[in-house]
């Protein structure tokens, strides 16, 4: 595994995949399961039930003035726009790292991860309302969901993930179903809805 910024929470995701007995291969071993392309993202991964899919992982590494504060309190306080953006530009840095794989139909998944505690907010609704802003500004769109890593250095890890309605290829419920893993929906003039084992909950 290569040295660099996210080399910390990647190797916190790959202790979630062998958790979840799930088969992976990292950047530098992508060719010999995927043909070449311009970027190579993180991870290609196969679950136990036979799904496979694309991963990019995305880690913060600087403070940011204005979520001190959540650190502090963890209430619904808002992002200002500098930190709203600061989120969607690690997800838009994750798109083009996927995009030149989308014609091989996989669905494909974002993994935010502050595991540096520098403020970034796991709050989900706060989560919700930058990525609705980021996701409603296209239309169909390669990314299938984006995920929040949860969980302390060690494991056990979970995910929080947000659903993209506009994906081409939508992620399966039954990737990641453990009893603490999230999963967030989203509906055109709603918010986003948690469904637990099938049951929609607020």
């Amino acid at each position: 595994m290569q040295a660099g910024p996210d080399s910390l929470a990647i190797k916190r995701f790959s202790k979630l995949l062998e958790d979840r007995a799930c088969v992976y291969w990292l950047e530098n071993e992508l060719a010999a399961v995927l043909p070449s392309r311009k970027t190579r993202p993180d991870f290609f991964a196969q679950t136990a039930n036979g799904i496979r899919l694309l991963v990019e992982v995305e880690s913060f590494e600087k403070d940011r003035f204005a979520l001190l504060a959540l650190r502090q309190n963890r209430v619904m306080s808002g992002l200002s726009d500098s930190d709203d953006r600061r989120l969607c530009n690690g997800i838009q840095r994750a798109s083009k790292q996927l995009k030149y794989y989308r014609d091989l139909g996989f669905p494909t998944l974002v993994v935010l991860d502050d595991f540096r505690q520098v403020g970034m907010p796991t709050n989900s609704e706060i989560l919700g309302l930058s990525l609705l802003s980021y996701l409603e500004k296209g239309n169909k769109s390669h990314i299938s969901s984006i995920a929040w890593l949860l969980g302390h250095s060690g494991g056990p890890f979970h995910l929080r993930i947000f659903h993209n309605p506009r994906s081409l290829v939508p992620l399966p419920m039954e990737v990641f179903h453990t009893q603490v893993d999230e999963h967030w929906y989203h509906s055109p003039g709603k918010f986003w809805k948690r469904e637990v084992n099938g049951n929609g909950t607020y």
